[in-house]
């Protein structure tokens, strides 16, 4: 039943016609056939008047049933989904990350950027997905999905800061006349990548601390 048919069924249980009921409410009968026909939205302090009237709570005015309230809330995904959930993500996170190793030299390439995003989509769909998750068990999965997809997901973005600081470490191997520039040149995206994952996996910890 829908408000009005609910002050409709109250009032007539209650055995009272729409103009005792529009004097307890301190309004015209013609208000109260309005409520009633759902011609007009009723105030909510108009609302605590009938149920104070009718003797019931506000919630059996505004609502079938708590059960019913209850059962058109979203149930959490069971464990099958959340692992297809996250295998789904993680495939994703690894075909960028196979595409950015196949296309390393070009970093500037259309293919190269398009892995990249695929990258960020994995994880922006992963949270976005969240709340479908039993809210007790979404930093265990977080942490699960996290602890793997993270040193994947940097592989791109070392590659790329590789690149845009080749010139600066040619300058300073120029400058210095230091030997082994592409020795430099791979310990530079080493050094770079495991920067990127440490920094990451800390805050990622931090934060799952703090929602625990």
């Amino acid at each position: 039943m829908n408000l009005g048919e609910k002050i409709q069924h109250y009032r007539k249980k209650m055995n009272l016609s729409s103009k005792q009921l529009a004097e307890q409410c301190n309004v015209t009968r013609q208000a109260v056939s309005k409520w009633e026909l759902n011609e007009s939205v009723t105030d909510v302090d108009k609302i605590i008047q009938l149920s104070h009237v009718f003797n019931v709570s506000t919630d059996d005015l505004l609502f079938d049933s708590k059960k019913q309230l209850h059962a058109n809330t979203s149930k959490p995904w069971s464990i099958d989904k959340v692992n297809q959930m996250i295998v789904l993500c993680t495939g994703m996170n690894v075909i960028g990350m196979v595409l950015i190793l196949w296309y390393q030299n070009y970093v500037f390439d259309t293919i190269f950027k398009v892995a990249l995003m695929v990258q960020v989509i994995s994880i922006i769909l992963l949270e976005f997905l969240m709340y479908k998750v039993d809210s007790k068990d979404r930093n265990s999965v977080r942490k699960m999905f996290y602890g793997f997809n993270l040193f994947v997901f940097w592989v791109g973005p070392a590659l790329l800061l590789r690149m845009i600081g080749f010139p600066v470490l040619s300058y300073v191997v120029n400058r210095f006349q230091i030997r082994g520039i592409m020795s430099l040149f791979y310990l530079s995206q080493f050094l770079i990548y495991g920067f990127l994952c440490a920094c990451s996996m800390i805050i990622i910890k931090r934060v799952l601390k703090i929602q625990e």
